[in-house]
């Protein structure tokens, strides 16, 4: 398996600050773009010479060690600073250093970690451009000790010593303002609590990397009654009923226990969506079933169409859908051939105990409009239906390489962004 696994280098991407808060990818202008299995990258000045060099660390292949010959073409000047704490933090971790020069503030604080046992250059580096001195330099050790340096020269390394700091820095305090948000969570009165069930993957297939079976709750928000609130639609793991929690209007919810959800609670919901199924008016209820301890054609695996009366009271609609079962993964509405109809995009996921297998066509296509909804064509957004690519998710998890280089795969087909 593992030798008919696609290997496919990738450049790595270096980007350039612009100063106008835009960055401009810079890697193959820096000779920074061979394509390679890079997990990791430090900067250090291997040379001294004021200019940041890189190491790459690559999967099974030398490291890579590029010479950085940026002040060899525009002369630029720097400042490097060495710390030397006291105690046991002789690196100054956590010391923070500001410069000025021509009205410019740079501020560096020592944070060398980078990862699992990997560290860039103790040594803290300012760019100054043409700057010919820096007018000030602050340390602020972490014991709040400081030391300032004014007229400091450029293009050197100077060292800074804990010692030779006294006082304590008085950092300007921020006047509070208004947070952005606000937790209503309490005063919204929403009763309910998503109650996972308990059932561990990896017993049935130890090699994946990560749990399937928690994929949920699925979440959808629409009118139910028609009376201009928005009303939510929790789903519920497995043996868990979904809640219909309708608004009211001093904003808060209430819950309704709907029959209909309560039949149907052995199902895991991974997504829904509100949607005029048969054109109505009304907000009906399209629910995907997942949630990986299933398989095969098993009863719980078959999505569910709830058609709403317009007063928010919902029936399941056994007949409307195809009959397919697969573990789900998402639903996305939108009119894809142009005909005035809301038709809808059903996504899945995985195969039940075949971790990387592709999922059968049975589910990954678009269904048309209710009537009842059926199987228009197979998951091929590319045939210039109309789909965006920002509304389709990944229908699988293992890498595909085939004739289009960009785009998601779907089922066995391939959405072109």
């Amino acid at each position: 398996l593992l030798e008919r696994m696609p290997q496919i280098r990738i450049p790595n991407y270096a980007y350039r600050n612009n100063g106008d808060l835009t960055f401009t990818n810079m890697a193959e202008a820096w000779g920074l773009a061979e394509p390679e299995f890079s997990t990791g990258a430090v900067y250090v000045d291997l040379n001294n010479d004021g200019a940041l060099d890189l190491v790459m660390n690559n999967i099974n292949a030398p490291a890579g060690i590029y010479r950085n010959r940026a002040r060899w073409t525009n002369g630029h000047r720097y400042l490097t600073v060495r710390l030397q704490g006291s105690g046991a933090n002789t690196g100054g971790i956590g010391t923070k250093v500001i410069i000025e020069h021509d009205g410019i503030m740079q501020l560096l604080e020592q944070a060398p970690t980078r990862g699992f046992q990997s560290s860039v250059d103790h040594r803290l580096h300012f760019g100054l451009g043409d700057s010919p001195r820096i007018d000030s330099l602050v340390v602020i050790w972490p014991d709040h000790r400081f030391q300032v340096l004014r007229g400091v020269a450029v293009d050197q390394t100077v060292t800074l010593s804990q010692e030779d700091a006294a006082g304590r820095y008085a950092y300007q305090e921020e006047l509070a303002g208004e947070p952005l948000f606000a937790d209503l969570t309490t005063g919204l009165n929403i009763d309910y609590k998503h109650e996972e069930n308990t059932f561990f993957d990896y017993t049935r297939e130890p090699l994946i990397p990560h749990q399937l079976s928690t994929e949920g709750p699925a979440l959808a928000v629409g009118d139910v009654n028609g009376d201009g609130l928005d009303d939510l639609y929790v789903g519920g793991a497995k043996w868990q009923p979904g809640q219909l929690l309708v608004q009211r209007r001093d904003e808060t919810f209430g819950r309704t226990n709907e029959p209909t959800f309560q039949a149907d609670s052995l199902q895991e919901d991974v997504d829904a969506i509100f949607f005029d199924a048969n054109g109505n008016g009304h907000q009906d209820l399209y629910v995907v079933s997942g949630g990986n301890e299933f398989w095969g054609d098993h009863e719980a695996l078959r999505d569910r169409l709830y058609i709403n009366d317009g007063q928010g009271l919902f029936h399941r609609e056994e007949d409307a859908l195809p009959p397919f079962s697969e573990n789900g993964s998402c639903v996305v509405p939108g009119d894809f051939d142009g005909d005035g109809y809301l038709d809808l995009f059903v996504g899945s996921r995985v195969v039940s105990r075949r971790y990387g297998l592709v999922p059968r066509r049975g589910r990954d296509g678009v269904l048309g409009r209710m009537g009842g909804l059926r199987r228009r064509w197979p998951a091929r957004p590319d045939r210039g239906r109309g789909m965006d690519a920002d509304t389709c998710f990944s229908a699988r998890e293992w890498p595909f390489r085939g004739p289009h280089r960009r785009g998601r795969v779907l089922g066995h087909e391939r959405l072109v962004e």
